[in-house]
């Protein structure tokens, strides 16, 4: 195998790889690389996607639907940014913490339980995601995100409440935190009473910021909306951008050729 003893920045896209081992095998090769980005959008006979470096700082990762069902392996202490696009409905993950992580983009259909836990140290955070049904809890408990500041959550899901009420509850240090309705209706959403629910120390002492895209004056919005609104003490912006505002914006920005339809 090739030394590449001062490479830093490495991006493999659309590679068909000999077998799982060749990753594995060319990673240490690479002792000072800092730059990883992996594009994966058909059958490149990897079934576990191993990543160990110990230098490295940002890591892509952007898997298409036409990849197969596998497992991700990843190592990687020193890691600043980490960003995963993943539209597979079948994965799992084996991920070392990552101590040091800075900023964090998921975007992923399922098993996003077992990879909070990992990056539970990130400071700014994007997240959208399917969580499991029917679960009582939409991720493990004992999760604490203790240096998270800033929040981008992607609801999309009929738990969307209890998501929401736990992002707040394990997040002390929060700051910014905008919110994006990514679905036409809340016909079969779980309602969850905000009454007597205890106060999220975000709210109390650090929340400064709050955004809403996707409103739809629901029950259940509103009724977040309020607890939010009382108690939320260091607020000192927010907005509200309803569902339909923004469908008529696109169709707006489409007609006048802003937006281009995909041949």
């Amino acid at each position: 195998m090739v030394s590449l003893p001062s490479l830093k920045t490495l991006k493999l896209a659309c590679v068909t790889y000999l077998n799982d081992d060749s990753l594995r095998r060319l990673l240490p090769c690479c002792p000072v690389l800092e730059d990883l980005a992996i594009q994966r959008y058909h059958d490149d006979n990897v079934i576990t996607l191993v990543v160990t470096a110990p230098s490295l700082q940002r890591l892509s990762l952007e898997i298409g639907g036409g990849c197969p069902p596998g497992d991700y392996e990843i190592l990687t202490p020193s890691l600043k940014y980490f960003k995963v696009e993943d539209e597979r409905d079948g994965f799992s993950y084996l991920i070392e913490p990552m101590p040091m992580l800075e900023e964090a983009d998921i975007n992923v259909h399922e098993n996003v339980e077992k990879l909070l836990e990992s990056i539970s140290s990130v400071k700014r955070f994007s997240l959208n995601a399917n969580f499991k049904r029917g679960e009582p809890s939409v991720y493990p408990d004992g999760i604490v995100f203790s240096r998270l500041e800033h929040l981008k959550l992607c609801i999309d899901d009929n738990y969307w409440p209890k998501l929401i009420f736990r992002f707040l509850k394990d997040s002390p240090k929060l700051r910014d935190f905008y919110i994006y309705a990514f679905f036409d209706q809340y016909d079969n959403y779980e309602p969850m009473s905000w009454k007597n629910k205890p106060v999220p120390k975000c709210l109390l002492k650090s929340l400064e910021s709050f955004r809403f895209e996707g409103y739809q004056g629901t029950s259940g919005e509103r009724n977040f909306l309020s607890f939010l609104f009382k108690n939320a003490r260091c607020l000192k912006s927010s907005s509200i951008l309803e569902y339909k505002v923004i469908m008529n914006l696109g169709v707006q920005l489409y007609n006048h050729g802003m937006i281009r339809g995909k041949n």
